[in-house]
């Protein structure tokens, strides 16, 4: 799938770039040697497996899955300084494309253009620093966390997972994000699709403001009959899906159409 190439071309540009801006510093634990890069790329990448939930498990991890592969395992400390310096570079932002640009290539080879699926949801961050805190309803409280954004293809392949500010909205971002992919993926966004996040009048303005198209959905607590709208067109087979029809439709109800104009 190419996401070795991916990584490392990613990993090593950054680190570049930023000696070149800042000659006096070091980075000892981001190695130009990919033979001494990856044992600590792999140690963040198997916790999952091994049942490590995070780089401080490493303190006290006594298991054996890291050290059949390298002879060793990385103790916590050196994963901390690492991640460190991997944030000091500014690794992510550019790895992501990266990655989503050899995960498309493989999933989906070809130019044409791509539907992609949104999934837009709060992650609370545990830390003992300052930090941008707002409001993470899966624990009723307000703390420090980021807004994160996951994008996947058809049949649920993974393309890629972007990080904003916790109080970040789909509204001021999908659309610059999307954008900003077709460039990087040297290839079309045919259409969005998301869930009732999606439904907002706001969002639907600003893609028609830029000549996008998406798909949302209805909020699952409410139902409607096929009167409560009027519809606008004919039925059409469904691309790809010839089981199914569409037509374009608006609200019935005037005050409604009149709120929601889409």
């Amino acid at each position: 799938m190419e996401v070795v190439d991916a990584i490392e071309e990613a990993v090593l540009e950054v680190r570049d770039a930023y000696l070149e801006s800042n000659p006096t510093q070091r980075l000892h634990h981001l190695s130009a040697d990919i033979a001494a890069l990856w044992p600590k790329i792999d140690h963040l990448l198997y916790p999952p497996i091994l049942g490590v939930e995070r780089p401080r498990c490493f303190y006290y991890y006594q298991g054996d899955g890291l050290e059949a592969i390298y002879g060793f395992t990385y103790k916590y400390m050196t994963l901390e300084h690492f991640l460190g310096q991997l944030t000091r570079v500014q690794v992510g932002a550019p790895l992501a494309e990266a990655l989503a640009a050899a995960y498309a290539r493989a999933w989906y080879p070809g130019d044409d253009g791509l539907t992609i699926f949104v999934d837009w949801h709060t992650k609370p961050h545990w830390t003992k620093f300052y930090s941008h805190s707002g409001h993470i309803a899966m624990w009723g409280r307000t703390m420090p966390g980021t807004k994160q954004l996951i994008l996947n293809g058809f049949d649920g392949r993974y393309l890629g997972g972007w990080n904003y500010p916790i109080d970040a909205h789909m509204t001021h971002t999908l659309v610059d994000l999307e954008i900003a992919l077709e460039r990087s993926l040297a290839r079309p966004i045919a259409c969005t699709v998301m869930d009732s996040e999606g439904g907002g009048l706001p969002l639907g303005e600003r893609y028609a403001e830029a000549g996008r198209s998406y798909v949302s959905v209805l909020p699952r607590e409410h139902t409607y009959c096929l009167a409560d709208f009027v519809l606008a067109g004919g039925w059409e087979p469904v691309k790809d899906d010839p089981k199914r029809e569409a037509t374009f439709a608006q609200w019935a109800d005037p005050k409604r159409a009149d709120e929601d104009p889409r």
